[in-house]
């Protein structure tokens, strides 16, 4: 994931300057950034490059990474699109992840409607694929949501004429006992067993905790583990080497 542009262009988090620069343009730091981050993974076997997070989440909201407007959106991603593929033509660009609730609860169009009112604007956006290979989606809370969610995406992508554009769920995380059609009690834990787990941790510090949740091979958020590991590494660490030109791109964990 490209999760965050390099140095802004002074309209907030996630702008990155230059994007009004012709592609090959020195100032244009995104698109070189893009263009090496896709020559330099190639033969790493990494071609699928997810641009920003959630852009859908605006900057009133607790926890949003992309100040930008819409239209700085299309611009990133379409300088992705075109740099990306200089870089390496066999490399693909899925779109940010969105929520889909944040607008719906807030009464907006879908941020992906609007995104693709815009991109057919553009004249050159049929001969390059309309700038993206994937569609992203973050879905959270009921289980239900799911087929509910990818459903009203494959309207949008069909109503715009990019039905055959795949749809990737890349997070997800529902609570397995609200599903309607298998109810299960939700277990119960105590506030003493809690609280005496909680002194148990704090006791044996993080450190001791980390080395048994290595022991069963348990993936620790943000770093990388593999079965029977006990030094934590950075999941980045080595994805960060293109960084000196601009931005970062964010690697899961194995």
């Amino acid at each position: 994931m490209c999760r965050r542009g390099p140095p802004t262009a002074g309209r907030g988090i996630g702008v990155p300057r230059g994007l009004d620069l012709p592609l090959d343009a020195p100032g244009n730091v995104w698109a070189a950034f893009m263009r090496r981050a896709a020559a330099y993974y190639a033969p790493r076997g990494v071609h699928r490059f997810i641009i920003l997070n959630e852009p859908d989440i605006d900057r009133e909201t607790y926890s949003f990474e992309f100040e930008g407007e819409l239209e700085d959106y299309f611009n990133i991603l379409k300088t992705a699109y075109l740099a990306a593929r200089q870089g390496n033509p066999a490399a693909r660009v899925h779109l940010a992840g969105t929520t889909y609730w944040h607008d719906i609860n807030a009464g907006r169009r879908l941020y992906l409607d609007r995104l693709f009112e815009r991109i057919m604007a553009d004249p050159d956006a049929p001969a390059n694929g309309y700038y993206f290979d994937a569609l992203s989606l973050h879905i959270y809370f009921r289980s239900e949501s799911i087929p509910f969610v990818v459903g009203k995406m494959q309207e949008l992508l069909d109503r715009y004429g990019l039905g055959d554009k795949p749809i990737w769920i890349n997070e997800y995380n529902t609570s397995p006992n609200l599903d309607p059609a298998w109810p299960v009690t939700r277990p119960a834990v105590s506030g003493e067993l809690g609280a005496a787990a909680g002194v148990s941790r704090a006791g044996n510090g993080a450190g001791a905790g980390e080395r048994r949740a290595a022991d069963v091979g348990v993936q620790a958020v943000g770093s990388e583990r593999r079965a029977g590991d006990r030094d934590v590494r950075p999941a980045d660490a080595g994805a960060r080497r293109p960084s000196a030109a601009a931005g970062f791109i964010t690697r899961t964990a194995r």
